[in-house]
């Protein structure tokens, strides 16, 4: 190998120092490419002790904050830390549980429709009637003129008259709906704003005024009223009954009709139909209380 140092050439081996004395001896004092290459590798060698220090720095600086945010979560004062990630596996949980409620929901309807529709319509009805009996207990003032209960009192539910409502639900209630739902979409399909209005009309101006007073007929006569009782009953609370019932179910069935699918309708009714069957609980109920405020009435008179 020969290297040029000013106007001489001198051939140099692995030892730099010839190459350095070379460039001692030259004229203009230039140092030869060897020595050149051999400063230059040296400050890129270090040049790249440098980077990798800083970048060696880097990762463990990244690392102490990982680790200190990793601490912080676990070790606040007071748990906070820990209480926000137990709320929120709780909400996590809570949220697939009912997805597999659902879920298994959806598959027995799929296996057992009428079955699933009617155990689940009764089981609601008997929820209304209960929670009506539990409202007129706590303010029965309120409901029909008879003081309010004392703290002692306890409250006694009539199981048969839930029993009533149960047995409906299950045997009435839910089929007629079944088989009525299934009736309206088979000859007006689809979800076009036309298609549910016209389920909606017939619904509410058809099959409502039909099935409001059938219920009614078929609740007195599972308490045992006389036939001559029941066309009075009804004359007197039919028309406000129908009243509440569109109120309620016009904006109910048209959500019902739109946006949830046929074999969930029933259970959407059956959610909007626990408030009405507490109204109904007590509109069909409200005669028996207003007996047993005039009995009170009468026995305080006496004494």
């Amino acid at each position: 190998m020969i290297l040029i140092c000013s106007k001489r050439a001198y051939f140099v081996g692995s030892d730099l120092s010839r190459c350095l004395r070379a460039s001692k001896m030259s004229p203009t004092q230039h140092v030869c490419r060897a020595t050149r290459a051999d400063y230059q590798m040296r400050m890129v060698a270090s040049r790249n002790v440098v980077v990798n220090r800083f970048r060696l720095g880097r990762q463990v600086l990244t690392m102490s904050k990982s680790t200190n945010r990793t601490m912080s979560n676990t070790k606040l004062p007071g748990g906070s830390a820990i209480k926000e990630d137990t709320k929120k596996g709780a909400s996590s949980s809570i949220s697939s549980f009912f997805k597999q409620a659902l879920a298994w929901y959806s598959h027995i309807l799929d296996t057992h429709p009428i079955a699933t529709k009617c155990l689940t319509s009764g089981f609601i009805a008997g929820s209304g009637d209960f929670l009506c009996q539990y409202l007129v207990f706590r303010n029965t003032k309120g409901v029909s003129g008879i003081s309010k209960p004392e703290k002692d009192a306890k409250f006694e539910p009539n199981m048969l008259r839930t029993g009533r409502f149960t047995f409906l639900g299950f045997a009435f209630v839910a089929p007629a709906v079944h088989l009525w739902y299934g009736r309206l979409v088979m000859h007006f399909p689809g979800n076009s704003p036309a298609q549910v209005l016209k389920r909606l009309v017939l619904d509410q101006c058809f099959f409502a005024p039909l099935f409001v007073p059938a219920f009614m007929v078929n609740l007195m006569a599972l308490e045992g009223r006389p036939l001559a009782e029941m066309p009075g009953k009804l004359k007197s609370d039919y028309f406000d009954t129908m009243i509440t019932n569109w109120c309620l179910w016009v904006p109910a069935q048209l959500v019902n009709f739109r946006f949830i699918p046929l074999k969930f309708q029933v259970l959407f009714g059956n959610g909007i139909g626990f408030i009405w069957n507490t109204y109904f609980s007590w509109k069909t109920q409200d005669a028996n209380v207003e007996i047993l405020a005039i009995e009170e009435t009468v026995t305080e008179s006496r004494m």
